[in-house]
Formats: C-alpha cells, sequence, structure tokens
C-alpha cells in the first residue's frame, strides 16, 4: 500500500469501518492512471532526447539562416551603392544632353 492509501486505510478503521471495507474503500479511492511508471518515465526521457536533437537542428539552422542574411545585407549595401554611381551617372547624362541640345537649337 502506498502512503495515500495507508493514511486512508487507518483514517477509516479508525472510525469504525470494518477493516475488509476500509482496505476495499482506500484502494478504490487511490488514484489509478496518474502514476508514472518507470517505463513512461523511459519514454519521456527518450523524447526529450529527441527534442533535444531537434532543437540543435534548430539552432544550427537559424545560425545558417543568420549568416546568410548578413550575407545579404552586404549584398544589398554593394547594390546601394552601385545605384547610387548609376543616379549620378544618369543625372550627368541628362545634363550635358540638355546642355548641348540647347547650345544646338538656342536662338
Amino acid at each position: 500500500m502506498t502512503t495515500l492509501i495507508r493514511e486512508i486505510y487507518e483514517a477509516l478503521k479508525a472510525a469504525g469501518v470494518p477493516e475488509d471495507k476500509a482496505a476495499s474503500a482506500a484502494e478504490a479511492v487511490a488514484p489509478k492512471g496518474e502514476v508514472a511508471t518507470k517505463t513512461d518515465m523511459a519514454d519521456l526521457r527518450t523524447d526529450f532526447a529527441a527534442l533535444r536533437t531537434e532543437f540543435e537542428v534548430l539552432r544550427t539552422d537559424f545560425a545558417n539562416l543568420r549568416t546568410e542574411f548578413e550575407a545579404l545585407r552586404t549584398d544589398f549595401a554593394v547594390l546601394r551603392g552601385e545605384v547610387n554611381t548609376l543616379k549620378w551617372m544618369v543625372g550627368f547624362n541628362l545634363a550635358i544632353s540638355v546642355a548641348l541640345l540647347w547650345k544646338l537649337f538656342a536662338p
């Protein structure tokens, strides 16, 4: 008998309940499906070990994603610089074209 069942049994006996009825009532009140067995605990350990492995894989994947995002940031910074250079080139070309057209067709 577990401690909880023994305490209920002894309380029922002290209240004057016959011994056989006190024993059956104490066992009926005791939790049956709520107690984990050694097999349940082993299964939980296995599941937790699998989860730890999966979390390590996820950590690695996230670290790889961070690295890739940093590379993308660098690439975008380079592209931004190239676009700025192209803007200046187009603006300069447009200014020269307008100046030449003005010179040719101005009265």
